[in-house]
């Protein structure tokens, strides 16, 4: 039997101090939700989390990460994999820093938010 290969390339790191509200382009005029999504682990490139909603693979997402002591980031991720689970699905998520003219600042936050929990 085949080992699966691990695709990261850089460490993770624990993700449950943080809360993440996703807003999609399908709900973009609606409230952020955080409904039943659990975070995972997270690096300065990406995070995963765990959710009861389906997202597809490719799809935009904006987030807003909140660290426990009121830190917070607003990036855009693409969903660039998804496992299902016997409670929803598991989530990789890319963050998308080529956007926005505030991306350096937002980047340089989750780097910090890294750095603390290394």
């Amino acid at each position: 039997m085949n080992e699966p290969i691990d695709r990261r390339q850089h460490s993770r790191y624990p993700a449950n101090h943080l809360d993440v509200l996703i807003q999609t382009n399908s709900t973009v005029d609606l409230p952020w939700a955080l409904a039943e999504l659990v975070a995972v682990d997270f690096n300065q490139y990406g995070i995963a989390i765990q959710s009861d909603h389906y997202f597809g693979v490719g799809d935009n997402l904006s987030l807003i990460i909140c660290t426990d002591d009121s830190v917070t980031a607003k990036v855009k991720g693409i969903v660039c994999n998804r496992t299902v689970l016997a409670t929803g699905y598991r989530y990789g998520l890319y963050f998308d820093y080529s956007e926005t003219k505030q991306a350096i600042p937002e980047r340089q936050v989750l780097i910090d938010i890294e750095e603390s929990v290394k």
